[in-house]
């Protein structure tokens, strides 16, 4: 409800053409609505489109049906919240604190506000993603199960027809699905799995060194073309560059993931919500040290092969190493788009932004004793909420009106 409100509030709040590519979404949107014509302006796939035809035809008005197409970003945004609350308690079923941040600070995070409440499809790439990734490490655990697999196969279908971003977030799911596949032979088969612990770090490995193949096809071969048209975001290997000083180009990713308004992302926020935010990522990064150091204590007493072998059986620590992977596939695909255009935005990690919120909500969870759960909890929330609130009163109000 919160989300909902929030969004809603922002979404009326925010004059029309303000939040990032509204013109070439709505445009899409209207000339389908009005005309048929399935034409990309934007450069991107029409499944956004499509979800805010109906919204569109029902709206009296051009002002009614704009904040129609938002309104739309604004449902997916809940649903991606509620998925960020079940990937949670998936991966940590018995650790209620990273179940109550994780959606938490998806819903405070004021550039998440802001961009699920603009007319274009970043808050449904979101909710695609996250379900995706929910399926994924249920495979994981479960096995490939038939209506999982057709429904990461639907949902992964969705997801390439919202936004060619998508593709980072194949190779996790992938990855989920051979290991899957791995533990539905061992269940049918009643044989273990001998070769498993080769098998993952290998395909991990193919996976990464082939992160540019699909956009290669696709400007090669043309596969696709006006639906998924060939984009600087899937160049191959040479695209993968910063043509900045890393510290200046990380920086200001960080300031962007964060909360960086305004139609291309030129409106900063108090530089006292980037000191609190920066001193809550260093705290998590501290934390997550701390469960690195332990887990290669873990390996290290049952011998570093051996301690491999047992993890690389153990779906939970499976789905971890999953969560890394599409975390950090996303930054390289920012680096992508840098080496090509010379213009990441903190926006474009948010293709896995709740595994970014895991890991940070993980770090956190570390570092507080038990006793303080619900206190740390209630203090980090309510900071957040002042930051959005500050976000609103205070940077987008004074700014528009």
């Amino acid at each position: 409800m919160i989300v909902l409100a929030k969004g809603v509030l922002f979404a009326s709040a925010i004059p029309a053409w303000e939040g990032p590519d509204e013109p070439p979404y709505f445009l899409e949107i209207s000339m389908l609505a009005e005309k048929g014509h399935f034409t990309s302006v934007s450069g991107h796939p029409l499944l956004y489109a499509v979800a805010a035809y109906l919204p569109y035809k029902l709206s009296p008005g051009e002002g009614a049906r704009f904040l129609s197409a938002r309104l739309v970003s604004v449902l997916f945004a809940v649903a991606a919240v509620w998925l960020a609350f079940l990937v949670a308690r998936e991966l940590f079923p018995d650790r209620g604190l990273i179940q109550v941040l994780a959606p938490a600070i998806v819903t405070f995070n004021p550039q998440f506000t802001y961009i699920s409440a603009s007319v274009n499809s970043d808050a449904m790439l979101i909710a695609f993603s996250t379900l995706a990734f929910y399926i994924a490490i249920r495979i994981i655990r479960e096995g490939l199960k038939p209506k999982l697999t057709v429904a990461l196969l639907l949902t992964a279908g969705a997801g390439i027809f919202t936004k060619q971003r998508f593709l980072i977030a194949l190779i996790p799911l992938a990855l989920a699905t051979l290991y899957g596949l791995i533990r539905h032979r061992k269940s049918s088969s009643g044989g273990g799995p001998k070769w498993l612990w080769v098998a993952i770090p290998t395909a991990t490995a193919l996976g990464l060194a082939t992160a540019a193949v699909p956009g290669f096809a696709f400007k090669k071969t043309g596969i696709f073309a006006g639906v998924i048209p060939a984009s600087a975001i899937l160049s191959p290997f040479g695209a993968f560059q910063i043509r900045r000083p890393f510290w200046s180009f990380v920086i200001e990713l960080f300031r962007q993931f964060w909360g960086y308004l305004g139609q291309s992302n030129e409106v900063a926020m108090a530089t006292s919500y980037y000191w609190f935010s920066g001193l809550i990522s260093l705290l998590a990064l501290a934390g997550l040290i701390l469960v690195v150091r332990r887990t290669l204590e873990g390996l290290a007493m049952d011998g570093l092969l051996n301690g491999l072998q047992k993890q690389l059986k153990n779906p939970r620590a499976v789905q971890m190493l999953m969560l890394l992977v599409f975390a950090f596939s996303s930054f390289f695909g920012v680096m992508t788009y840098e080496g090509n255009i010379g213009g990441g935005q903190g926006r474009y990690l948010f293709v896995s932004l709740i595994p970014h919120v895991l890991l940070i909500s993980l770090g956190l969870a570390e570092l507080v004793p038990k006793r303080w759960h619900f206190q740390a909890a209630a203090i980090l929330i309510a900071t957040l909420a002042v930051a959005n609130l500050d976000a609103l009163l205070y940077t987008l109000l004074p700014l528009y009106y």
